[in-house]
């Protein structure tokens, strides 16, 4: 091979244009200096293992993130640092030198089972807006309506939630509260190209059923499982 070939061989290795080395150049610097920002974390990214700069922002349920070179984070990746479980709500898919998002905090977990399996399933949430007030169009006054704004993973089990499901979020004095779902978004915060997504679910209260909520379970609307196989 003459020094022209490996020469030209050895550039392009870098990148073929002037723009393409630059990248390389700054992704490489950025892969070697990382590891020395105290801001750099080790976290895991749907149970793998991967380095985040992870920064405070105004909002202590709200952190600001960049990956590492070459590396993806999409939207409604579950993150774990620190022993806590955060939802990733923005990402800047301009990758060209590494990728930028928010992660919010979790602060609770919704379960319910499969619609035909009874197969009981948990995912960490976001609850945001806990309160709003809501024209009653019947009576036109105005009714205060407890209510959650509600940001879950999506995948192939909480797309199966639809209108009116019912959950137990949460426990005051012993007595369990209920809402139900009545609003869904599965398209904001979804990009199929890339992967995942989050779903927003509009969250209402609604009443306890002692008939049929599992309170030790955590279940509104529990059915049975039948373990014996019959």
């Amino acid at each position: 091979m003459g020094i022209v070939s490996k020469y030209t061989q050895r550039i392009s290795s870098n990148g073929n244009s002037k723009r393409d080395r630059y990248i390389k150049r700054t992704q490489d610097f950025i892969s070697r200096k990382a590891v020395d920002n105290p801001n750099c974390k080790d976290v895991l990214v749907n149970n793998n293992l991967q380095k985040l700069i992870v920064l405070k922002t105004d909002d202590n349920t709200k952190k600001k993130f960049y990956t590492m070179p070459r590396e993806r984070v999409n939207f409604g990746d579950l993150i774990v640092w620190n022993r806590m479980h955060y939802l990733v709500t923005e990402v800047d898919y301009d990758d060209d030198i590494n990728m930028v998002g928010e992660m919010y905090l979790c602060n609770n977990t919704i379960k319910w089972q499969n619609p035909i399996t009874q197969e009981i399933h948990e995912r960490w949430a976001v609850f945001k807006n806990p309160y709003t007030t809501n024209l009653d169009e019947k009576n036109k006054i105005q009714t205060s309506k407890q209510r959650y704004r509600v940001y879950v993973q999506k995948d192939e089990e909480t797309m199966l939630i639809d209108l009116d499901k019912r959950f137990i979020v949460e426990t005051i004095n012993n007595q369990p509260k209920v809402y139900f779902v009545h609003r869904t978004d599965c398209q904001t915060s979804s990009f199929e190209p890339f992967g995942g997504g989050l779903l927003i679910w509009g969250l209402e209260r609604g009443e306890f059923n002692p008939r049929t909520d599992n309170a030790e379970l955590r279940i509104a609307d529990y059915v049975p499982i039948d373990e014996s196989g019959e």
